[in-house]
């Protein structure tokens, strides 16, 4: 999240990309798949913060931040 808000004040857009093995033997945890969503979509990236990010009904993003 500190690099994430770090390039976002100095107006760079940061891509997330889920670390994958080369096997695909590891699969990416929900909170990776989140934060990918949120900063990977413009329009979301720019109107909220993660804490407020709703990925699933229910379910808000200030849970991980915790």
């Amino acid at each position: 999240m500190f690099r994430i808000e770090t390039l976002r004040s100095f107006g760079i857009k940061p891509y997330v990309m889920p670390y994958r093995d080369f096997e695909n033997k590891r699969t990416p945890s929900q909170y990776e798949k989140d934060l990918a969503q949120y900063v990977n979509k413009p329009m979301i990236f720019k109107s909220c913060t993660f804490a407020e990010f709703s990925p699933r009904k229910g379910f808000k993003c200030q849970t991980y931040l915790q």
